[in-house]
């Protein structure tokens, strides 16, 4: 995020009460030097025992989570053998940034075998202690502490370097932290209240909720595919001159039009000869604002506000609505006619015409085989897309790692082929490519539960090329920035059309 210093942080503190009081009020105080506002069950009243609920929604209202473990595990919330630490702990996993502060390992071993004498129920909790500390161990802004008098003022200072440390590498949620009422952001936001247009329009744009939210989800990922796939596809796509591009809906594909705006459009001397479609409310007005590139609104329907991704649909679609499918299932009729009229409207494009689309997830082990492959999580989406991928013009799909092995949720997502449009056929017919972006570091919040492993082990990107090899995609190109990079790998039928010559 871009921090002000106008913004107040909010910090959750978890820590054992019974050794780590001092500890814990000095991090109270080192949050309060730093300017920001602490948090955390310490602050409840005294003698009142918060309810999970009660403490999980505290736990949301923070940016970023401290833990402080010492050689005591804790006590165990009632319905699971788990202390309340590391159940605070697991709220905030993907969720917000944790700073650790373990005890130092000779001191820990020394105070473990005092406390297991005093406590014979601390004893049992050895391994969960164990497996908690190592697993506090991995994370980003992990640091040891003594709890000495000496160590707890150290603590202090500890503490308020890493708040520091986080701010700088910008590892917050955009939406992270207050803000004074006197700061510019106020100002501003007042003024644009007091203007009936501006007022109205935010309004509108503030109906399509998930897709604003869904900007910060990925976020790494999506920034890096979207520069890496500009800088090293536009050598073919101007070879081929492939200068008309349809930018298809979602928060993806938010990023890969302002790159197109930054790494492309202000370097152009000939805006002019290229010609963008999009369905993609954020897409439409940030090149309509900001560029004299043309961009025509496609489908020509006014954006839905029922539609909470902030896409464009036909309106008569909803005449057409169908619940997601409990089984696989061929379109009906009036879903197949749906999709003809629209596959050819879109091959009435420039024959020369790129297909920039997204998708929810691309299941790769389902049982059922017509359930694999991309899916989306509304109806007029699958249909918009079964027609798009389809069109028998090079299609190129943007997916973060975190995307690429999302499971198919029967009665939940709408998969965008079946058993009238099989996979396996779509995947040797029409041309397809994909654009893998990945974050080994898992800088920026997801919306996916996954374990930490999975989530590792899906932004290897060893493990995507196996994935995309397993497809019959060959890889096209491949860039590392850093610990971030993308992977492009395209179909025959993708690279007889734009190929990397």
């Amino acid at each position: 995020m871009k921090y002000d210093s106008d913004q107040k942080l909010e910090f959750f503190i978890g820590a054992t009460r019974r050794d780590l009081g001092k500890a814990s009020e000095k991090l109270i105080g080192a949050v309060l030097e730093a300017k920001h506002i602490p948090s955390g069950m310490e602050l409840f009243s005294a003698g009142i025992d918060p309810l999970l609920t009660d403490i999980a929604n505290h736990l949301e209202q923070c940016d970023v989570h401290i833990i402080v473990l010492g050689a005591r595990y804790g006590e165990y919330i009632a319905v699971e053998k788990i202390s309340f630490t590391e159940w605070e702990y697991n709220q905030s996993i993907n969720k917000r940034p944790i700073l650790a502060f373990l005890l130092k390992e000779d001191e820990y071993k020394r105070e473990r075998k005092k406390v297991i004498s005093e406590d014979l129920g601390e004893k049992e909790k050895e391994d969960a202690l164990i497996r908690f500390r190592n697993e506090l161990r991995k994370t980003r802004f992990c640091k040891f502490f003594s709890n000495t008098e000496a160590g707890i003022e150290e603590l202090g200072r500890m503490c308020i370097n890493s708040i520091h440390e986080l701010i700088n590498e910008k590892r917050l949620d955009e939406s992270a932290g207050w803000i004074r009422a006197s700061c510019q952001e106020v100002s501003t936001l007042r003024q644009i209240s007091e203007n009936k247009f501006l007022d109205r329009e935010l309004k509108r744009m503030r109906e399509f909720s998930i897709v604003g939210e869904r900007i910060t989800i990925d976020k790494v990922a999506k920034e890096t595919q979207a520069q890496v796939f500009w800088k090293t596809m536009m050598g073919p796509i101007r070879r081929h001159n492939y200068k008309n591009l349809f930018i298809e809906s979602g928060s993806t594909l938010a990023y890969v039009s302002e790159s197109f705006e930054n790494f492309v459009l202000k370097n152009d001397r000939e805006v002019g000869s290229w010609r963008v479609w999009t369905n993609n409310v954020l897409t439409l007005l940030q090149l309509l604002l900001y560029t004299d590139v043309a961009i025509t609104r496609f489908p020509p329907s006014a954006p839905d506000p029922e539609d909470k991704y902030g896409a464009i649909f036909p309106r008569e679609w909803h005449q057409l609505e169908e619940r997601p499918p409990s089984r696989p299932r061929k379109l009906h009729e009036a879903e197949a006619d749906a999709v003809k009229v629209m596959r050819e409207k879109q091959r009435g494009f420039d024959e020369k015409t790129l297909f920039l689309a997204t998708t929810s997830g691309w299941d790769l082990n389902h049982d059922s085989i017509d359930f694999r492959g991309p899916h989306v999580g509304s109806h007029p989406n699958m249909l918009f897309k079964r027609a798009l991928f389809t069109t028998e013009r090079p299609v190129l799909i943007f997916l973060t790692a975190e995307k690429l092995g999302d499971t198919f949720e029967v009665d939940k997502c709408y998969s965008i082929f079946g058993p009238d449009e099989p996979l396996e056929k779509a995947l040797k017919k029409y041309p397809l490519a994909l654009c893998v972006g990945y974050d080994q570091i898992m800088q920026s919040p997801t919306r996916r539960k996954l374990d930490p492993k999975v989530r590792k082990k899906r932004n290897d990107p060893n493990e995507i090329r196996k994935i995309l090899d397993e497809l019959n995609f060959n890889v096209i190109y491949a860039e590392i920035i850093g610990d971030t990079g993308a992977i492009i790998a395209g179909n025959l039928p993708f690279q007889k059309l734009l190929p990397n010559d």
